[in-house]
C-alpha cells in the first residue's frame, strides 16, 4: 500500500480514536476502515486496540437492539456488526482463547442466531460461531449449549419423526423485540439444513481440527439423527434423536460431506480412529440407501462412497481394519438390496433407472472384483442379489426391473461355473419361485438358449457351406447376389429366429466341453418343477422355451457330418432322457394346461417321430403311443391333437416298430378335423401327408387288424376294409374342401397314386370308379394348378392302362369322352359368351392328356367310330374352332376354299388330309397354344399311331438322313417351302448302278423323314433280252410278186364300174373308170375325141422337146445300171447296215428324277403353285437348317440318380460311389433299360460317346419324350480327382435328382452343391419292405406328383412312379419357374416357330415358271 493511501485510511480512524465524538461516528470510523484496510494492517490494528474496538462494537450493538425494540431494523447495520466481529474473532483468537470476552461474545452470536432472524444473518452468523469455538477450544456448557441449540432442528419432525425428543432448544427470541432482522419464514426447514450444510463445509475445510469438530457433532448432533446407533456404542444414553430416520435433507448433507472426508487421508484416519466413528458411517449409508427416490442423486453417491471404499478401495482404508474388510463388503452388498425397496414417491421409472444402476454395480463388482474375494463375500454377493432379485420379481413393480435383474443374477452366476450345488439349488428354487412373473422366464430363456447355442458352437459340428467369391464390377465394388430359392419340403422347418449372441456369455472361456454342459445343465433345472408353474400361460411358456432349446439341439444333432461324429469328444445329448419326464408329465395335466400341453406332445412327436439314428426302445415307443391315443381321445380336435398331427405326419412312414396301432385313432381324428373351420395350413397339409403315407396300406397289411381302442375297449379295425375307406373318403374331402391349392393337388396325386396302387394287386373296381370320378371334374378347376395336377394324374394312369382295360374298359372311354368334352365345352363357351375368359393352357394340356392316352393304346381306338368322332371333332376344335365340314351346294369361289358346315364325319383318311390342309388357318378362338396341342396331337396320330417304336428302335423317330448324304460334292439340291407348313427337299442320288433316284426330305414341326423313290415299269423276275438281239442272224422274208392286173372289163358300155370287192375277172378300175367317164361324159373327151384311158397325142411343137427328155432318161438309166453294178461286187452284211434300237438316255438335268416324282404325283400342275414357294439358298439358310435339324420333336429331359450309402452325407463322398446294393441296382433297372453309350442314337444328355462317362446308362423314352439317366455308380471314379467333377459336372447342372439313401438319417437337398438342382426325390428303403418317399422342391416350383412327400410306396411301384414324378418335376420346373427357364416351351411349338422363322426368312416370291425352269435346266 502506498504512503498516501496508508494516512488516508488513518485519516479515516481519526473519528474512532476521538473519545468525545459520537457512537455513530466512531463505529462509521471503524467500519469504514476495517472495510478497506489489508490483513496486515487490520491485524495490527486489532492486536493493538482490541479493548477499544470492542467496547465501540458492543455499544453499538446495544444501541441497535434499543433500534429494534422501537421497530426499526437494518441488514446493512448487522452486516457491519459481523463484519468486525468476524475480524474480532479471527485476530483476537488467541485473547479470546484466554477466555477474553467469551460470554459477551456468546450473547451476541445467540441473539443472532435466533431462528426468527433471517437466514441471511443466521447464516453468517453461525460461520461466526463456529470461529468462536474454535478459537475457544475447550467449551464451556454454555458454549456446547449455544453450539446445540444452533440449528432449528424441531422443523424435521414430522410423519414417522412426529415424537422426535431434542437436548436444546433452539435459540429463540424472547419475544419480536429482540429479533435483529425479523424473518418471513422462520420455521423453513431449508434454512435448518443450509446451516448444517454451512457446518459441515466449514468442518470439511479444517482436516487439523476435524477431530475436535468430531467429538461435537457426535455427540450434539449425530446422537440426535442417529439415535439407536449412538446409544448402542455408548455416544448417548437418552432417548433423544429422531426415532424412525435422521432427516432426508440432513442424510443428503451427511452422505455429501462423509464423501468428502472418507476421501481425505487426514480425516478419514480420523473417522477409523474409533468405533464410534464406524457405527455413525455404516448407519450413514444403510440409511442413505433408504432414502426415497427423490434424494437418488444422493444414493448414487453413498453407494458410489462406499464402493471405493470397501470395494474397489481407491478411498483410504486404515490397515487395522482388513480384518474387518469381509464384514464391511458383506454389510455393503446386503444394504444395496434396500435401494430397490425404498419409496418411489410415484416415480417409478426413476427407482427403476437407480435400481438398474445398482444392479449394473453387482455386475461390475463381479467382474472387476470377484475372484479376489473371500468365499463368504462371494456367497454374499451371489445370495444378495438373487434374493433381492426374487423380492423384485414378487413385487408389484417388477416389471421395469426384472429384466435385468435377472439377466444380472444369471450373468454372474454362469460366470461362476463351478458354484457349489447349494449356490445353485438357491439359484434354481429363487428362480422357480419367480415364475409367476413372464419376464422371469423370459429371461431364464435367454440365458438358456445362450448357453445352448454355445453348446451348439463347441459340441456339434456343423457342415461347411462353400460361398462363392462376391462378383465386383469393374471399379470393384461388390455386386449384390440374387438369391435363389431354397429347396423345401412339407417337413421342412423354418430357420430359428436365433437370438443375438450375448457377447457376455459367447466370449466365455471354458476348460472343457463337460464344464460347460455342467453350466447349461444346472440353468436348465431352473425348470424341474415346471410342471408345478400354477399359471396355464406361463406353464405354456415354459414349456415353450424347453421345446426351443430341445428344437436347438436336435437340429444340431440332426446337422452333424457323419465323417465328424468319430472326432467329437463326446456323444451329442440324449435329449429324451433330459427333457422326456417333463414332456411325459406335462401331457397328463389338467385340462387347464392345454397350451403347454400341447407344446409337449409336439416336443414328443418331433423327437420321437424323426428319421434319425437307431430306433428308439419299444418300452419308450408304447408310452409315447399311449400319450399320443390318451391326447386324442381326452382332447379331440382341439390343440393338442392339432399339433400330434402337425408334428407327427412320419408317424407312418418310418416304419416305427407298433406305429400301426395308432392307425385308427390317427384317421378317426383326421375324419373330424377334415371338416373343422379355422385350422391352421400347416395342420390341414401334415393331415393330407398322413393320409397320403397310408395309400400302400390297405395291401402291404391285407390280412391284419389292430383293437380300436389302444388303452383298451373292444372292436378291430381291419386295413384291409376300413383302413382303404378311411384313406379315401379324407382325401376325397380334402380335395374337395380344402382352400388351399397345394392341399387339393397332394390329395389328386394320392388318388391317382391309390388307383395305380390298387391296379397293381387286387383292383377294387368301385373304389377305382370313384375316384376316377373324383378326379375328372378337378380338370376344369378355376385354379389352373389344381387343373392340371388332376390332368397330369390321368395321364400318370396310363402307365396302368392294360390293367386299367383288364379291369374295366368302360373306364377308359369315360375318360377320353371327359377329356374331349371338356375341350368342346370350353371352347364353344369361350366363342359364344363375351365374359367367359378362355384358359387357353388348360385346353391345351386337355390335348396332351388326351394324347398320352391314345397313343398308350395297345388297340386301335379309332375302330371304334364313337370314340374317333370325339378325338376328331376335339382336334377339329382346337385347330379351326369349329368343326370341319364341306357344303357342296356352295360354289367354289376363286381360289377360296369351300365353306365347313356341321355333319357326320367322313373317313378317318379324308378327314385327316383335310385337317392337315386347313393347318395355316387362323382358329376362330384366337389362340396359338390350343392350336399347336391340336396340332401336335393330330401329328402325333398321324406319324406314330401304330407306328411306334419303328423298327429301327425306339431312340429313332427323326431321319438322320441328310442332304449332303450319297451326293457329289457339286451337286444341290432343291428346297421349297409347302403351304408355309413343312419344309421339302429333293435330292438326285446317283446309284451304284449308274442309275438315279428321288430322295425327298421333309421338315416338320415333329422331325424330319426321309423318303427314297424310284421309277420301276415292271415286276419281273427274269431277264429280258435286249430288243436287238436278233439283228446277229437277220432273218429274210420270202418275197412275193403280185400279179399284173389286166383291164378285161366285162362291162356295158354306160354301165357304172364294179367295186373292186365284186366277183369278175381283174380289172384296171382306174381305166375302166376313165372309160366310163369318157362314155357317159363326152363333153370331157380331147378334141381329138380320144377316149379318157388312153395318152394323149404330143403336140408338135412340143414334140422335139420331148424327144430330148427321153433321151436323156435313157441315159441316166444307162448309168445307174452301170454303178449297181459296180456297187454289187462289194456289199456289206446286213446287220452292219440294219436299224438299231436306241440305248436308255442320259438326263442332261440334274433334278431329272425329282421333276418326274413331283410331276407325277401331281405337284407340278398350274393349280398347285400357291401351294409351293421357292428358298433362298445360302450360307444362312444352311446354318439355320442345321439349327432346326438340332432342335428335337421330343422333350429331352436328363436326371440325375444319386446312390447314398449308410453313413454318407458329403458329396465327395458319395460321388466317389461305384459299387450298388442288390435292391438298388433293381430299382435302376425299373427306371429305364440300359444304353450302350458309344452307340446309342438317341438322346445322351451330355454323356460321352467315347465312354469317358461310362458304357452304359438307364434310357428311358416314347413318342413325346426322352429320358436319360445320370446314374453316378454307372460313371467311372477317377481315383485322383477328390471332387469327381465329370460326375458333378453332368448331376450338378441335372434340374431334378432321384437320390436312393440308405442312410439312417434324412438326406439334405443341399448335399450337391448346385444352382440348378430344383427338385429331389428322395427314396428310402423301410424294414417293412416299403420304401418311404421324400420330396424336396424350390418355392418357385409347384407341387409336383404322383409321388407326393411323405408317401410309402411298394416295390412294384415304386420305379415307374419315381421316373413319372421325376418326369413331372422337369416339365413343373422348366414350364412354370423363372430363372434359367425363362420362355422354355415345348420342343413342338419350339421347332413350330424354328421352321416359321425359316419360312420368313428365306422364303421367296418366284414365277411358277422358274420352279419348272429350275427342274428342266440342264
Amino acid at each position: 500500500m502506498s504512503k498516501s493511501s496508508d494516512e488516508k485510511l488513518k485519516k479515516k480512524l481519526k473519528s474512532f480514536f476521538d473519545k468525545n465524538a459520537s457512537l455513530g461516528k466512531r463505529w462509521k470510523s471503524l467500519t469504514s476502515y476495517v472495510e478497506k484496510a489489508s490483513e496486515d494492517d487490520l491485524n495490527k490494528f486489532f492486536n493493538e486496540n482490541f479493548y477499544m474496538i470492542y467496547g465501540v462494537f458492543f455499544d453499538s450493538f446495544t444501541a441497535y437492539e434499543n433500534t429494534c425494540k422501537r421497530g426499526k431494523h437494518s441488514n446493512s447495520e448487522v452486516a457491519d456488526m459481523m463484519l468486525i466481529l468476524r475480524n474480532v474473532l479471527t485476530h483476537l483468537s488467541e485473547l479470546i482463547r484466554k477466555k477474553w470476552q467469551t460470554r459477551s461474545i456468546a450473547a451476541v452470536l445467540e441473539k443472532l442466531l435466533y431462528k426468527e432472524n433471517k437466514i441471511s444473518v443466521r447464516e453468517p452468523a453461525f460461520t461466526l460461531l463456529l470461529i468462536f469455538l474454535e478459537a475457544v477450544q475447550v467449551l464451556e456448557a454454555p458454549q456446547v449449549d449455544l453450539f446445540a441449540s444452533a440449528i432449528d432442528m424441531s422443523v424435521f419432525a414430522v410423519g414417522p419423526n412426529q415424537s422426535t425428543r431434542y437436548r436444546k432448544v433452539a435459540l429463540t427470541a424472547p419475544d419480536k423485540t429482540c429479533v435483529l432482522v425479523p424473518s418471513n419464514n422462520a420455521g423453513n426447514p431449508e434454512n435448518s439444513v443450509k446451516l448444517w450444510e454451512d457446518m459441515l463445509a466449514y468442518i470439511t475445510n479444517k482436516p487439523a481440527v476435524f477431530e475436535f469438530w468430531m467429538d461435537h457433532l457426535k455427540k450434539q448432533y449425530f446422537s440426535i439423527f442417529y439415535p439407536d446407533v449412538s446409544k448402542r456404542v455408548g455416544i448417548s444414553d437418552d432417548d433423544c434423536g429422531f426415532p424412525a430416520y435422521c432427516p432426508h435433507p440432513i442424510q443428503k448433507v451427511n452422505i455429501t460431506h462423509l464423501a468428502l472426508w472418507l476421501s481425505n487421508p487426514q480425516i478419514s484416519t480420523i473417522l477409523w480412529s474409533s468405533e464410534e466413528n464406524i457405527q455413525l458411517i455404516l448407519e450413514m449409508f444403510r440409511q442413505c440407501c433408504k432414502l426415497p427416490i427423490s434424494y437418488a442423486d444422493t444414493i448414487r453417491v453413498g453407494i458410489t462412497t462406499f464402493l471405493n471404499l470397501f470395494i474397489s478401495r481407491t478411498f483410504p482404508f486404515p490397515k487395522e481394519m482388513e480384518t474387518r474388510l469381509v464384514e464391511f463388503r458383506k454389510f455393503f452388498f446386503q444394504q444395496l438390496s434396500s435401494v430397490f425397496k425404498i419409496n418411489n414417491e410415484d416415480k417409478q421409472q426413476e427407482h427403476v433407472n437407480l435400481c438398474l444402476e445398482v444392479v449394473a454395480q453387482f455386475k461390475q463388482i463381479f467382474l472387476d472384483r470377484y475372484e479376489s474375494f473371500a468365499l463368504e463375500t462371494q456367497e454374499c454377493l451371489l445370495n444378495t442379489l438373487l434374493e433381492t432379485t426374487i423380492d423384485t420379481c414378487k413385487s408389484p413393480n417388477a416389471v421395469g426391473l426384472a429384466r435385468t435383474m435377472l439377466d444380472t443374477v444369471f450373468f454372474i452366476w454362469i460366470h461362476t461355473k463351478r458354484n457349489t450345488e447349494e449356490m445353485w439349488a438357491n439359484l434354481q428354487r429363487g428362480i422357480a419361485s419367480t415364475f409367476g412373473l413372464m419376464e422371469s422366464i423370459t429371461q431364464t430363456r435367454l440365458k438358456l438358449i445362450q448357453l445352448t447355442l454355445l453348446i451348439k458352437k463347441t459340441m456339434y459340428p456343423i457342415r461347411k457351406v462353400k460361398k462363392k467369391p462376391p462378383q465386383r464390377d469393374v471399379e470393384g465394388n461388390e455386386i449384390a447376389s440374387k438369391e435363389l430359392p431354397q429347396s423345401v419340403c412339407p417337413d421342412s422347418r423354418k430357420p430359428l429366429i436365433e437370438d443375438p449372441v450375448d457377447p457376455n456369455i459367447s466370449t466365455m472361456t471354458w476348460e472343457n466341453i463337460d464344464e460347460l454342459i455342467y453350466v447349461w445343465n444346472q440353468v436348465l433345472q431352473t425348470f424341474q418343477t415346471v410342471n408345478s408353474i400354477t399359471d396355464p400361460v406361463n406353464h405354456a411358456a415354459a414349456i415353450k422355451v424347453l421345446c426351443e432349446v430341445i428344437e436347438h439341439l436336435q437340429r444340431a444333432e440332426e446337422g452333424i457330418p457323419h465323417a465328424s461324429k468319430p472326432e467329437m469328444e463326446r456323444e451329442p445329448l440324449c435329449l429324451i432322457d433330459i427333457f422326456g419326464h417333463w414332456l411325459f408329465e406335462a401331457c397328463y395335466l389338467p385340462d387347464s394346461y392345454i397350451q403347454g400341453k400341447a407344446l409337449a406332445a409336439g416336443a414328443l412327436c418331433r423327437l420321437i417321430v424323426r428319421h434319425f439314428g437307431d430306433s428308439l426302445p419299444l418300452e419308450l415307443l408304447s408310452h409315447f403311443y399311449a400319450i399320443v391315443a390318451h391326447c386324442f381321445k381326452n382332447h379331440p380336435n382341439s390343440i393338442v391333437s392339432w399339433t400330434i398331427l402337425q408334428n407327427s405326419s412320419n408317424i407312418f412312414n418310418l416304419a416305427l416298430p407298433g406305429a400301426n396301432v395308432l392307425i385308427p385313432h390317427y384317421t378317426a381324428e383326421i375324419k373330424r378335423v377334415v371338416k373343422a373351420q379355422n385350422i391352421s395350413k400347416d395342420v390341414r397339409l401334415k393331415n393330407v401327408i398322413i393320409t397320403a403315407s397310408l395309400v400302400c396300406y390297405p395291401n402291404h397289411l391285407e390280412s391284419l387288424s389292430c383293437p380300436l381302442d389302444i388303452n383298451g375297449g373292444s372292436g378291430e379295425y381291419d386295413f384291409s376294409t376300413a383302413l382303404r375307406k378311411d384313406i379315401t373318403s379324407i382325401l376325397i374331402d380334402y380335395a374337395n374342401l380344402d382352400p388351399d391349392p397345394e392341399h387339393k393337388v397332394m390329395c389328386i396325386w394320392s388318388l391317382c397314386t391309390m388307383i395305380c396302387e390298387d391296379l397293381t394287386h387286387t383292383p377294387n373296381i368301385a373304389m377305382i370308379k370313384e375316384i376316377t370320378r373324383t378326379l375328372l371334374p378337378f380338370c376344369t378347376s378355376s385354379d389352373s394348378v389344381v387343373a392340371r395336377a388332376a390332368l397330369d394324374s390321368l395321364s400318370t394312369l396310363t402307365l396302368f392302362y392294360d390293367q386299367l382295360n383288364t379291369v374295366d374298359e368302360s373306364l377308359i372311354g369315360i375318360i377320353i369322352d371327359i377329356l374331349c368334352s371338356n375341350i368342346h365345352r370350353q371352347l364353344l363357351e369361350a366363342k359364344q359368351s363375351k365374359t367367359y375368359v378362355l384358359n387357353e393352357n388348360l385346353v391345351a394340356d386337355h390335348f396332351y392328356c388326351l394324347l398320352d392316352w391314345i397313343m398308350a393304346s395297345t388297340t386301335y381306338l379309332f375302330n371304334k367310330r364313337a370314340v374317333a368322332s370325339k378325338i376328331f371333332e376335339a382336334i377339329e376344335l382346337g385347330l379351326l374352332g369349329q368343326k370341319l365340314q364341306v357344303d357342296s351346294s356352295i360354289p367354289v369361289v376363286e381360289k377360296k376354299k369351300q365353306k365347313r358346315l356341321s355333319s357326320q364325319p367322313q373317313t378317318i383318311e379324308a378327314q385327316l388330309s383335310e385337317l392337315l390342309e386347313t393347318l395355316t388357318e387362323k382358329p376362330t378362338h384366337g389362340s396359338n397354344t390350343i392350336k399347336e396341342a391340336a396340332h401336335i396331337l393330330l401329328i402325333q396320330l398321324c406319324n406314330f399311331l401304330q407306328n411306334f417304336p419303328c423298327k429301327e428302335g425306339i431312340e429313332i423317330m427323326s431321319s438322320q438322313v441328310c442332304e449332303t448324304d450319297d451326293i457329289f460334292k457339286d451337286q444341290k439340291p432343291l428346297f421349297f417351302i409347302y403351304n408355309d407348313f413343312a419344309l421339302f427337299s429333293l435330292v438326285e442320288i446317283p446309284l451304284p448302278d449308274g442309275s438315279h433316284m428321288c430322295r425327298l426330305i421333309l421338315r416338320d414341326c415333329t422331325g424330319k423323314y426321309a423318303w427314297d423313290s424310284k421309277i420301276n415299269y415292271n415286276n419281273y423276275i427274269h431277264e429280258i433280252p435286249p430288243a436287238y438281239s436278233l439283228l446277229s442272224e437277220p432273218v429274210i422274208p420270202p418275197t412275193v410278186k403280185e400279179p399284173p392286173v389286166y383291164s378285161q372289163s366285162d362291162r356295158q358300155p354306160g354301165v357304172a364300174p364294179k367295186a373292186s370287192d365284186e366277183p369278175g375277172p381283174p380289172v384296171d378300175q382306174l381305166d375302166d373308170l376313165l372309160q366310163y367317164l369318157g362314155e357317159v361324159f363326152p363333153d370331157c373327151l380331147p378334141e381329138s375325141g380320144a377316149p379318157l384311158n388312153q395318152p394323149s397325142e404330143v403336140r408338135s411343137e412340143y414334140k422335139n422337146s420331148v424327144e430330148e427328155i427321153e433321151n436323156a432318161l435313157l441315159q441316166q438309166t444307162d448309168a445307174d445300171a452301170t454303178t449297181i453294178e459296180t456297187l454289187a461286187k462289194n456289199v456289206p452284211p446286213y446287220q452292219d447296215w440294219a436299224v438299231i434300237p436306241p440305248e436308255p438316255q442320259v438326263p442332261a438335268s440334274p433334278l431329272h428324277h425329282c421333276r418326274l416324282f413331283l410331276n407325277h404325283l401331281g405337284f407340278l400342275t398350274f393349280d398347285k403353285q400357291s401351294a409351293f414357294s421357292m428358298v433362298d439358298y445360302s450360307q444362312r439358310f444352311t446354318r439355320s437348317l442345321q439349327q432346326l435339324d438340332k432342335s428335337s420333336g421330343r422333350e429331352m429331359l436328363k436326371i440325375g440318380v444319386i446312390y447314398v450309402k449308410e453313413g454318407q452325407d458329403d458329396q465327395k463322398i458319395i460321388f466317389r460311389n461305384d459299387t450298388k446294393s442288390d435292391l438298388y441296382a433293381e430299382f435302376v433297372r425299373g427306371l429305364g433299360w440300359p444304353i450302350d453309350v458309344a452307340t446309342h442314337r438317341g438322346y445322351l444328355g451330355g454323356l460321352d460317346p467315347k465312354q469317358t462317362t461310362g458304357v452304359s446308362a438307364p434310357y428311358y423314352a416314347n413318342s413325346i419324350m426322352e429320358v436319360i439317366f445320370h446314374e453316378i455308380t454307372s460313371m467311372p471314379t477317377n481315383p485322383t480327382d477328390n471332387q469327381q467333377i465329370h460326375k458333378k459336372r453332368h448331376v450338378g447342372n441335372d434340374i431334378v435328382h432321384i437320390v436312393y439313401s440308405e442312410d439312417t438319417s434324412d438326406y439334405a437337398p443341399t448335399t450337391i452343391t448346385s444352382q440348378f438342382n430344383d427338385a429331389h426325390v428322395v427314396v428310402y428303403p423301410l424294414p417293412n419292405g416299403l420304401f418311404r418317399i421324400q420330396v424336396y422342391r424350390k418355392e418357385n416350383v409347384q407341387v409336383f406328383g404322383p409321388l407326393v412327400h411323405g408317401m410309402c410306396i411298394n416295390k412294384e411301384l415304386l420305379a415307374p412312379l419315381v421316373r413319372q414324378t421325376a418326369i413331372n418335376a422337369n416339365r413343373y420346373v422348366r414350364y412354370n419357374t423363372g430363372g434359367y427357364n425363362v420362355g422354355y416351351t415345348r420342343p413342338f411349338p419350339t421347332r413350330r416357330r424354328a421352321l416359321d422363322e425359316i419360312v420368313e426368312r428365306f422364303k421367296v416370291s418366284r414365277p411358277y415358271e422358274e420352279l419348272v425352269n429350275e427342274l428342266l435346266d440342264a
